[in-house]
C-alpha cells in the first residue's frame, strides 16, 4: 500500500498540470497518514503499554505525539508498581539528531504546536520532551515520596532514551534549564554514555540542604554596591511601612482568593525577603526599584510583579510540592536567615527557612551523599558537557564547576540572568559554542 501511494505521488507530480490539485493534496494526506500510523506503531513497539495520541504541531516538525509511558516507581525492583510518565515526541526525521529535554518540573508548556527548543533549531533535531516524575500528569498513586530521587529520575530518562534510540539512531543531546539542567547532569553522571552531549542551562548542583552561596552573592556581590543598596533600601521601606502594605496585601489576597498556609503576615515577610533573589534571577533593572519617593501601592505592586505570591498560596503551591520535597531531601535550596541581622528590628520569626514549604506529612531526610556522588561522577567520567549560565543569576553560584573547563566549557553571559540562551551571546562566543557542538557531535550545525 505504501509503495502504491508513493508511485501515485510520483505520477501525480509528473502530471500535475492535468490532474486537479485537490486530488494531489488528498493523496499526499493519505501518504502522510500512513507514515504517521507507521511511526505510532514503531513507538508503541519500543514503549510497550504506552498510550499514544497525535497532536498538532508546526513546522519544521512533521508529527507530534503525546505519549504516556509506563514507568516503574522503583527501578531497583522489577516487580514494583508503575505510573505513567508524560513524554512529547516531535518528529522531524529519522536521519536527524535528537534533543531530549530532561524537564525538572511539569511539561504542560511543551504541549502547544508552536513549542520548540533552541538546540533543536541549531541542530535541526527531533525533540523528545520528558516530564519529571511526580509532576504534572506524571504522578504515581499514592504519592510515595520515597521514590522521588535523582537516581530514580535518571533511570526514567535512561529507559526512554535507550528504547527510542533504535528509532532515532543519530546523535542524542540531553538538555534542560534550571532544575531541568541539573536533571540532565544527573543523567550524565549516572549514565555517562547514554547521550553524546549535554547542554545544561543554569543548572545548580547545590552543596547543602540550604546552600548559602546564592544568598551571599545577592547580599554582597551581585551587580554594583549602588544596585545592592537600592534593593536593601526598598526592602527597608517595605518593612517600615509593613502595616500599610499588609492591609493592601490582605485586600489583594481576598480579591485573588488566595489562602496562604503561612498566613498573610508571614507570607508578606517571605515575599520581601525573596525579592532580591527574584530581582537578580529575572534580570530586573535598577531603575524599576521603588524608592522613598513612591507610595506603598507602588511598592506592593512591584513586589507582587517580581515575586509571584500564588506560589505561596495553598492552591498555587500544589504544583510545587514535589519540588520542595526534592529540594530538602536531595537537590537543595536556600533560606533567608542571612537577612535576620539586617532586618532584625522588623522580623518576627527566629528562622526564615523555606522548609516550611515542604509537603505536610512528608518525611524528609537530607542525603548529602547524593550531591557528593554526582559531583564525583561528573568529575571522573563526565565528557561532552557544556554549560550556559548568566553572570547575575544567583543560581550560578551553585553551578558545578568542572575540573577542566577547556574540555567541559562553562559559558557565562555578561549581565545575564536565569533566562540565558545561546542566542544572547556575542557572535564570537556563539561560534565557540557552535564549534564545540560540531566537534563533539561530528556534524555541521546551524549558526543562528
Amino acid at each position: 500500500m505504501k509503495r502504491i501511494n508513493y508511485l501515485l505521488l510520483a505520477l501525480l507530480f509528473a502530471f500535475s498540470t492535468v490532474i486537479p490539485p485537490s486530488l494531489f493534496a488528498q493523496e499526499a494526506n493519505e501518504v502522510s497518514a500512513v507514515q504517521k500510523d507507521s511511526l505510532i506503531s514503531l513507538i508503541q513497539k519500543k514503549l510497550p503499554g504506552a498510550k499514544i495520541k497525535a497532536i498538532d504541531v508546526n513546522k519544521p516538525y512533521l508529527y507530534k505525539f503525546e505519549v504516556m509511558v509506563p514507568q516503574q516507581i522503583d527501578h531497583n525492583n522489577a516487580k514494583s508498581e508503575t505510573f505513567n510518565q508524560l513524554v512529547y515526541i516531535s518528529h522531524r526525521g529519522f536521519d536527524c539528531p535528537t534533543v531530549v529535554v530532561t524537564e525538572g518540573y511539569g511539561a504542560d508548556y511543551a504541549e502547544p504546536a508552536s513549542y520548540n527548543e533552541e538546540l533543536c533549531k541549531i541542530l535541526k533535531a527531533n525533540l523528545i520532551f520528558v516530564e519529571h516524575r511526580y509532576f504534572g500528569k506524571s504522578k504515581p498513586t499514592p504519592m510515595d515520596y520515597k521514590y522521588l530521587t535523582i537516581k530514580q529520575a535518571a533511570a526514567d530518562h535512561h529507559m526512554i532514551i535507550k528504547r527510542l534510540q533504535s528509532i532515532y539512531p543519530k546523535q542524542w543531546i540531553a538538555t534542560g534549564t534550571s532544575k531541568g539542567g541539573s536533571t540532565a547532569l544527573y543523567l550524565k553522571a549516572y549514565y555517562p554514555n547514554v547521550v553524546d552531549a549535554v547542554v545544561a542551562y543554569v543548572a545548580p548542583i547545590t552543596n547543602a540542604q540550604e546552600d548559602s552561596r546564592p544568598i551571599d552573592f545577592i547580599i554582597n556581590k551581585a551587580g554594583t554596591a549602588a544596585d545592592r543598596k537600592l534593593i536593601t533600601d526598598y526592602q527597608l521601606l517595605m518593612f517600615k511601612h509593613f502595616d500599610d502594605l499588609l492591609s493592601q496585601f490582605n485586600e489583594y489576597a481576598k480579591k485573588m482568593e488566595f489562602e496562604f498556609s503561612l498566613g498573610n503576615t508571614t507570607t508578606l515577610e517571605y515575599l520581601i525577603l525573596e525579592y532580591p533573589f527574584s530581582h537578580w534571577q529575572w534580570g530586573v533593572t535598577s531603575d524599576k526599584i521603588p524608592t522613598k519617593k513612591d507610595d506603598t501601592k507602588t511598592m506592593l505592586d512591584h513586589l507582587i510583579r517580581i515575586v509571584d505570591p500564588s506560589g505561596y498560596s495553598k492552591s498555587g503551591s500544589e504544583a510545587h510540592l514535589s519540588y520542595y520535597y526534592q529540594a530538602y531531601s536531595e537537590v537543595g535550596y536556600y533560606n533567608y536567615n542571612a537577612y535576620i541581622p539586617i532586618f532584625k528590628k522588623y522580623l518576627k520569626l527566629k528562622s526564615y527557612s523555606n522548609d516550611v514549604l515542604v509537603p505536610k506529612g512528608a518525611k524528609v531526610e537530607y542525603h548529602p551523599e547524593s550531591h557528593n556522588e554526582v559531583v564525583e561522577l561528573l568529575n571522573k567520567t563526565g565528557v561532552h558537557i557544556l554549560q550556559i549560565v548568566g553572570e547575575l543569576d544567583p543560581w550560578r553560584q551553585s553551578a558545578w564547576i568542572p575540573n577542566d573547563q577547556t574540555e567541559l566549557p562553562v559559558f557565562v553571559l555578561k549581565n545575564g540572568n536565569h533566562g540565558v540562551r545561546i542566542a544572547y551571546f556575542d557572535t564570537d562566543t556563539k561560534n565557540k559554542i557552535y564549534d564545540t557542538l560540531e566537534l563533539w557531535l561530528g556534524i555541521k550545525v546551524r549558526r543562528l
